[in-house]
């Protein structure tokens, strides 16, 4: 008998046997694992449709509201009836307190190879929450809009409808609590008269200004040559005359002087505005929740001159911080609000900065140093980020792939930038800004 109790043959078949057992129970559940993470990838899908077609609906009444979100899960399987039987979705949307829709979507997974093992089901559930219709983000947008030549006819009246179209998204066409900024710019952007009397304007006292242009009445075959921005005025016999005017400030103001034209405040040095003929074109509006006066001023846009983003940029950057120039953003719930820039614009940059005209700073862009605008460009919209701001870009018949590279790298991440070939295309960019920002239409978790 002790023979048989020492006698350890045999003992190595039977480690084998248990340490199987064991592989095959670590490779079962890693299969089973994965394939339940995929299903449950699969059904966060339909919760997310569910909920966000409950949202859309507008309906009210709870029961309704189940039965449009176990339709859309439905949906969602297609036409695997089958499938559909076996897997057993069970969908049940609830609104919680704050008025959030919520929807869990739950079932049980039948294990594959735990099943063989004695665990034959593993409960799945996923969530999705949205907030309800009109649940809006406390939200600052400014608008920065390209209002250059090339920008004249078709091309502006498409550009205030999707422009409208936005604000009328976010707001519901009603005066909330979201404030919109409209900065539209070519090379200069003009601001309010009533910034005459601020502390940091230091407008160009009036003058009478004199400059040479063609005398139609005796130059001879005069035509325009080139479109937009790169229309000129040709003349077989070209003859000269001097006119002169009296100018007063109408609110331009241009790049400010190294190293302030890439900085937001104004410091201890006071904005310079100049006086001009007719440069400076569409005012701009600071901060407003009135949106009417937003609509006016996307209304009265009118076209001009050439196209220097960074005008524009640095200007819808003011516009969004609460220290001067530009103080409306400086309100009690400023830390609770979102910051947005959307930049649209139709061409590349064609001015550059051009220094300072006597006393005044930035009055001329006309060198055309276009590396030396992307490369500012580039930097505010880092600097601009920086700050915390989400920036959207779109390209309106944008060729120039140099420039779309430009505007996609200044966007906060790619998917808020927007590649529009034409005005339909125009109008959803807009559309899609707007969903993203207005929270009419979102998921929340």
């Amino acid at each position: 008998m002790g023979q048989f109790f020492k006698d350890v043959q045999g003992n190595m078949a039977m480690v084998f046997a248990v340490a199987l057992m064991m592989i095959i129970a670590a490779v079962g559940a890693a299969v089973d694992i994965s394939s339940m993470q995929s299903q449950r990838l699969k059904y966060q899908g339909y919760a997310d449709a569910a909920v966000l077609a409950a949202v859309i609906s507008g309906e009210d009444n709870i029961e309704k509201l189940n039965k449009i979100a176990r339709k859309t899960v439905i949906a969602n399987f297609g036409e695997d009836k089958k499938s559909r039987k076996e897997q057993k979705l069970k969908t049940k949307l609830t609104i919680l307190e704050d008025g959030t829709f919520h929807v869990d979507v739950s079932t049980k997974y039948d294990m594959m190879i735990m099943g063989m093992l004695g665990k034959k089901k593993q409960k799945i559930s996923v969530t999705a929450e949205a907030p309800p219709a009109g649940a809006a983000k406390l939200l600052n947008i400014a608008m920065v809009l390209d209002a250059t030549e090339s920008m004249n006819g078709a091309k502006m009246t498409s550009l205030k409808k999707a422009a409208t179209g936005l604000v009328d998204e976010i707001s519901g066409g009603a005066d909330g609590e979201t404030m919109f900024s409209v900065v539209p710019f070519a090379q200069y952007v003009k601001l309010p008269l009533s910034t005459a009397s601020e502390s940091w304007i230091n407008p160009q006292p009036d003058d009478e200004d004199c400059w040479n242009e063609i005398d139609y009445d005796k130059s001879v075959n005069c035509r325009v040559e080139g479109t937009g921005e790169d229309a000129t005025t040709v003349c077989d016999v070209q003859v000269n005359k001097l006119v002169c005017a009296y100018r007063t400030w109408e609110g331009c103001v241009g790049s400010r002087a190294d190293p302030w034209y890439k900085r937001d405040y104004y410091g201890t040095s006071k904005i310079q505005g100049f006086t001009t003929n007719d440069w400076c074109h569409s005012e701009m509006l600071p901060l407003t929740k009135t949106v009417a006066d937003v609509n006016t001023a996307i209304e009265n846009m009118s076209t001009a001159q050439d196209t220097y983003i960074p005008a524009g940029l640095i200007w819808g950057w003011r516009a969004l911080m609460p220290a001067a120039p530009l103080t409306q953003s400086d309100t009690a719930d400023q830390n609770k609000r979102t910051n947005a820039l959307l930049l649209m614009t139709d061409g590349e940059n064609s001015r550059s900065f051009g220094g300072i005209s006597g006393s005044f700073e930035g009055e001329f862009h006309w060198e055309e140093d276009t590396a030396a605008a992307d490369k500012l460009t580039t930097e505010l919209c880092t600097s601009i980020k920086a700050d915390g701001i989400l920036i959207f870009t779109i390209a309106f018949e944008v060729n120039d792939l140099k420039t779309i590279s430009m505007l996609k790298d200044c966007a906060s991440d790619p998917a808020k930038f927007f590649d529009a070939s034409n005005a339909s295309q125009l109008k959803a960019a807009f559309s899609d800004v707007g969903n993203g920002l207005g929270g009419d239409i979102r998921l929340s978790k």
